[in-house]
């Protein structure tokens, strides 16, 4: 089970379609690290679903999400400063 680290960033004008981006987010178990950024890991098969359902569910211009895959270095690497990293699932695949 190949495991996939990221940080999804957002930026989105009206409350209501603030917060279903935020529960769709939560919904995958991604944690929030600042206002409008979220990061965590998910399985291969969970990122592709929550990708599909983001391009389903929010279509409109107004509505902005990035989704960045990064790799196991750089996850080892990130730094948040003044709070402490979310652990993130740490699971790999042995080849």
């Amino acid at each position: 089970m190949t495991v996939k680290h990221l940080i999804v960033c957002y930026d989105v004008e009206k409350t209501k379609d603030r917060n279903k981006v935020i529960k769709v987010l939560e919904y995958y178990g991604l944690i929030r690290v600042q206002y409008s950024v979220f990061m965590g890991s998910l399985t291969e098969t969970r990122l592709h679903q929550m990708n599909a359902r983001i391009k389903r569910e929010f279509t409109k211009p107004s509505i902005k999400i990035l989704v960045i895959e990064v790799c196991n270095a750089c996850m080892e690497r990130a730094l948040l400063v003044h709070e402490e990293l979310p652990k993130v699932n740490r699971q790999f695949e042995v080849i």
